[in-house]
């Protein structure tokens, strides 16, 4: 089978398409690439006004996806938490290049087939 989009589309969803993110994700993502620096799921959470689970499986997400890094901060009094950050943008457009060469690729070997 041949994932192709047959619509319009625009950028977010191209986003979303290429790296098989939700749409929580690539909120969660965009906060990350806008703000540039190390944050918490508390920071996130505060800014994007939605529930600490819904930030969880986002990151998650992402993290399987390898698009954002994470960073355990160890707290004086015991215990730890972890800050996060979205990969770079550069790195984020190359991967994107590479997936859609990689459709059309797959595509033009199912019309020579055909």
């Amino acid at each position: 089978m041949i994932q192709f989009m047959c619509k319009q589309a625009d950028f977010k969803e191209l986003i979303m398409c290429s790296f098989g993110i939700s749409k929580g994700s690539y909120r969660i993502m965009v906060e990350l690439l806008k703000n540039k620096e190390w944050q918490s799921i508390k920071q996130l959470q505060k800014t994007l006004g939605v529930e600490r689970s819904s930030v969880q499986k986002a990151l998650s997400e992402l993290l399987s996806k390898k698009l954002v890094k994470r960073r355990q901060i160890n707290q004086e009094k015991g215990g730890y938490f972890y800050i996060y950050k979205c990969i770079n943008r550069q790195e984020l457009k190359s991967r994107m290049i590479n997936i859609i060469d990689e459709w059309t690729r797959n595509i033009k070997l199912e019309i020579e087939a055909w």
